[in-house]
């Protein structure tokens, strides 16, 4: 399980080892979705709820799970209180959940919740709303990575471009 997976952890480096058993799980039980959402946002350690949060992005989800998962970390990436490295890590689940997602609504309601996070402080959180932002490839993505494309950080403005290459080829132009 999960838990157990993470209670024989002994540093840092175990726990990502111990995420990566369960990497790609195909139809994760609604048990080990709970487990993880709980973690990612109560762990006891800074750590363990950054990798649970990316590993959310990586197992396969029930089609039920989806809006309840995105929901949860969409509010986690959003929280200034939380830690740079949990935010950075759930928003990139996101992307990686999202990416090849049908449920168009469900993109652009999570693309207009992180379009704030053009304005953080921190350039890592950026970077990681604006690859977000581009693999989520809908409309409400395009003003944001606009904006990024000015930002002093170079990588963020690298991956803004790149985003935007892909929203052109899915002919979504930013305005």
């Amino acid at each position: 399980s999960w838990d157990d997976a993470m209670q024989g952890a002994v540093d840092e480096t175990a726990l990502w080892e111990g995420a990566k058993a369960f990497h790609h799980r195909s139809a994760a039980a609604s048990m080990l979705v709970q487990q993880l959402l709980h973690d990612v946002e109560h762990a006891t350690t800074d750590a363990r709820r950054a990798v649970a949060a990316w590993t959310m992005g990586f197992v396969t989800l029930r089609r039920r799970h989806v809006p309840t998962v995105i929901e949860q970390l969409v509010a986690v990436g959003s929280d200034r209180s939380a830690p740079t490295e949990v935010r950075c890590h759930a928003v990139e689940a996101i992307a990686h959940q999202l990416q090849h997602s049908p449920e168009i609504g469900l993109r652009r309601r999570a693309a207009r919740r992180l379009a704030s996070l053009v304005d953080e402080v921190d350039g890592e959180l950026r970077y990681w709303a604006a690859f977000t932002l581009g693999q989520l490839g809908v409309a409400p993505s395009a003003r944001p990575l606009r904006r990024l494309m000015t930002d002093a950080d170079p990588r963020v403005r690298d991956e803004a471009a790149d985003a935007i290459v892909e929203l052109r080829r899915l002919r979504l132009r930013p305005r």
